[in-house]
């Protein structure tokens, strides 16, 4: 009794640490009381009031109920003390609170006693609740359950509502209601009383354990169909056909490591490393990095690289970053993205790809095999039983690992045949956009003999609509094989919605809008005319990258004038000229006019004007992921100066042109006109307007000379590896120490 005493006071000491979790044997306690009134006093002192006041807690957190409920935390985190007290006595429900509740309550119960909760619906499917799921079908059931999802306004839980029945009954079936579907709060209770009343409802179920079995991890999948449960027995995971899910590396600091591929030189990026021999052997610093991305199938999302300069050496120098599977790195795979927000895209990624760990990706040493599997999984069965497997979107690599593929020899050679088509659609559509690091010309530039930007744009629709009616149809044709092969005729049909068809149809305005990035980028060097691709993007400029388009001081002003021989509308001209010759000019300046919005009032060059002045580098900005290349210098609100420059042209002296060469001209610009307007005895309503308007740019213009001043005398250095992000506050606040809040670049709305 003195030992039990003792077990008491031990067992209790971090009571308010652990709560009703707290694990107590039981014991006859009403014998320890009279044991310690028996004690010698000075021992029953000890004992009697340190234990009595356990004693009754003890006896209810020993004993076994027929019921028992309870609301459980939802808490994942824990302090060292209570994880340790965790994972010592609840190993198979560590993961949440809640899972540790469902062992718990189980516990408290007598054999054929039921237990109730709600909770997150996390412990039904993920593998972190395998061994929870595992020790609750060995001596329990569930007997019912509403499966709520959203039930409390604001809070972003998946719920369950459920009992289970403490017995090793695994025959017996349970009753399950399924509302995930149902939206609308204020219904859900109702629909829920009107389904547990009707036996015959679309949303009752019933499924025992056995059922549950034939799941990878025994997912509790009450209301998958036949088809679904035959494709488990049918079907053999990605693992044993050889094809692998990886998760890749974490940089442990994506700022220091990790660019947009135009941020970077591109003499020091290397896009199709064969292995990690040559891209050592290169001497290159940038690779492509596979960080996931939105939903898109089939080929796309290259957008980021990684320093892996020397075989990642200052990744493997640094503490915080995880190089896992660097064997797989740069092979050729399938990958998609770990977080999806309603569906889930396969990717192919051909050689020389980094994969991280939202850009998870599959292997086979069979390249054909690869094939095959990327259309099971990018077909509406696959996706019907990823809904039982993943019902969170959040696709890991294990759940996708157990993915059952079914191989079908009758429907092999077409499935490979048709997957390399829209391999190929999907890279055709993604490289035709400047964001691809194999753009080689914009579409709207002709290849024939069209003169006039309708009819290249004419032209480029009837392409893209083709690309996008072909792949909709290869798709289609891949639902109906393996809506045969997995047996779910009377369950889904083949056709894909639109949204899902992941290439673009023309779109004017886009277009428009692009071909003026397009040749914005030709102004600068990046582009040529002459040659497809990148023209310079970084290292020394020399005369070999220059045109008769190309910008000599790498400074285009944006005025709301044609004030200087380099103005922006003026270089289009040129440019359109150029390109589709000079016959055609005013129409091509009329269609681009009319494609970004021109208003009623506007000629064609004031309209295309006013979208450089006031909207191009927004777009820019998007269009480049909030890294833009090319840069706006700006004196603020009054328009008084604007003029962009190339970020891989970029030379320290640049901000000194800018003042010697344009701002002073500009205001003598000004002060001219204003002159002129001050002489005239009489100004009306539009001269008085254009004097108000001169003189704010006047006097916005002469502040913002005292910044650029500033700025030339810093001599201000960017290095292309530091990226935009590093690179921009170094020159747009450079003069934010003699005036502070001030800025030399456009920063309306730029976060970077």
């Amino acid at each position: 009794s003195k030992d039990t005493a003792e077990y008491l006071v031990e067992a209790f000491r971090d009571a308010k640490e652990y709560g009703s979790i707290l694990k107590v044997k039981s014991d006859d306690y009403d014998q320890l009381l009279e044991d310690i009134e028996s004690l010698p006093p000075m021992d029953k002192l000890l004992y009697l009031e340190r234990t009595k006041h356990l004693i009754k807690q003890a006896e209810i957190l020993s004993k076994k109920y027929s019921v028992a409920v309870t609301n459980p935390p939802y808490m994942n985190k824990y302090d060292a003390k209570l994880k340790a007290y965790v994972n010592n006595y609840y190993p198979d429900s560590k993961s949440d609170l809640f899972g540790v509740f469902n062992e718990v309550l189980l516990d408290h119960v007598n054999e054929g006693g039921y237990t109730g909760m709600i909770t997150p619906d996390s412990w039904m499917f993920l593998k972190s609740y395998a061994e929870l799921r595992e020790s609750i079908f060995n001596g329990a059931h569930i007997a019912t359950m509403y499966h709520l999802d959203y039930i409390f306004p604001d809070v972003v839980v998946h719920t369950t509502a459920f009992t289970i029945k403490k017995d090793n009954s695994n025959g017996t079936s349970g009753d399950y209601v399924r509302l995930v579907d149902v939206n609308n709060l204020d219904n859900k209770p109702q629909i829920a009383i009107d389904a547990s009343k009707d036996s015959e409802s679309d949303r009752r179920f019933k499924a025992t354990n056995a059922d549950f079995a034939i799941f990878p991890g025994k997912i509790i999948a009450y209301w998958a169909t036949a088809s679904v449960k035959e494709a488990f027995t049918k079907g053999a995971p990605l693992t044993v056909l050889g094809s692998t899910p990886r998760m890749g590396i974490s940089s442990g600091d994506n700022n220091r490591f990790v660019r947009q591929w135009f941020e970077v030189s591109n003499l020091d990026f290397y896009i199709n490393a064969p292995n990690s021999s040559g891209a050592m052997i290169s001497g290159k610093k940038w690779f492509p990095y596979n960080k996931g991305g939105g939903f898109r199938k089939w080929y796309g999302n290259n957008d980021c690289v990684i320093n892996w300069k020397n075989d990642a050496e200052d990744l493997k120098s640094f503490a915080g970053s995880i190089l896992r599977n660097t064997s797989y790195q740069f092979r050729e795979s399938i990958s998609w993205s770990k977080i999806s927000t309603g569906s889930i895209a396969f990717r192919h990624k051909p050689e020389g790809n980094i994969f991280d760990v939202a850009g998870t990706s599959i292997f086979n040493d069979d390249q054909e095999d690869l094939k095959y599997i990327q259309g099971v999984l990018n077909s509406k069965a696959i996706l019907k039983i990823s809904s039982y497997l993943s019902p969170t979107l959040n696709f890991e690599v294990g759940q996708i690992a157990s993915y059952p593929i079914i191989q079908s020899e009758l429907y092999r050679d077409e499935v490979i045949g048709l997957v390399e088509q829209c391999r190929d659609l999907s890279k055709t559509d993604w490289d035709s956009f400047e964001t691809s690091w194999d753009f080689e010309k914009h579409p709207l530039i002709p290849t024939n003999n069209e003169t006039k930007l309708s009819e290249a744009y004419s032209a480029w629709d009837k392409t893209s609509e083709t690309r996008w009616n072909k792949l909709k149809s290869n798709e289609e044709r891949l639902n109906e094989i393996f809506i045969e092969v997995y047996g779910m005729q009377d369950e889904l049909t083949s056709d894909v919605e639109d949204k899902y068809v992941t290439v673009r149809k023309a779109d004017k305005t886009r277009e428009a809008k692009s071909l003026l990035s397009y040749f914005v980028g030709v102004i600068f060097g990046r582009y040529s005319l002459d040659k497809p691709g990148i023209n310079f993007a970084g290292g020394d400029w020399s005369a070999s990258h220059q045109s008769k388009l190309v910008d000599g001081d790498n400074i285009v002003p944006i005025m709301d004038g044609e004030y200087y021989t380099d103005d922006i509308v003026k270089k289009l001209r040129d440019f359109l000229t150029e390109v589709y010759g000079e016959h055609t000019l005013a129409e091509n300046l009329n269609w681009i006019a009319d494609a970004i919005g021109r208003r009623a009032t506007e000629n064609a060059e004031d309209a295309i004007r006013r979208y450089f002045v006031n909207d191009f580098f927004a777009d820019h900005f998007k269009t480049y992921s909030k890294r833009p290349i090319y840069w706006l210098l700006s004196s603020g609100k009054d328009n008084g100066f604007k003029a962009l420059f190339y970020l891989h042209r970029y030379q320290p002296n640049l901000m000194a042109t800018v003042r010697t060469k344009y701002l002073l001209s500009t205001q003598n610009i000004y002060s001219k006109r204003l002159a002129e307007l001050e002489d005239k005895p009489a100004l009306n309503n539009d001269e008085l307007r254009l004097k108000n308007d001169l003189t704010a740019k006047l006097a916005e213009i002469k502040n913002y000379d005292a910044l650029i001043a500033v700025a030339a005398s810093k001599s201000v250095d960017l290095d292309l590896d530091d990226g935009v992000k590093n690179n921009y506050p170094k020159l747009s606040e450079v003069a934010d120490d003699v005036k502070p809040g001030s800025q030399i670049l456009e920063m309306k709305g730029v976060k970077l």
